[in-house]
């Protein structure tokens, strides 16, 4: 289910904000506010996992969920293989 990606060249360029639940990836987006907007989401959600956000994805797994796919494809361009 979880993905660990190799950035291209253009990603590496964009920058990205990435949020992590515990250890790992919950979701990207490229604006810092709609990713504390995402996180305030997330904790509503869940508060009881540890979120973060942070400005690369490490080493850490990326999931991807419904909630959060039309970003994966978007700023990672993963592959409909990718995200299914």
């Amino acid at each position: 289910m979880g993905l660990i990606l190799t950035l291209t060249k253009r990603e590496q360029m964009t920058k990205l904000f990435y949020i992590k639940c515990d250890d790992f990836i919950c979701d990207v987006t490229d604006r810092y506010d709609h990713a504390k907007e995402l996180i305030k989401e997330y904790q509503k959600d869940d508060g009881v996992s540890r979120y973060k956000l942070q400005y690369s994805a490490g080493s850490s797994e990326i999931v991807v969920t419904w909630f959060n796919k039309d970003r994966m494809k978007k700023f990672l361009n993963l592959s409909k293989e990718e995200i299914a």
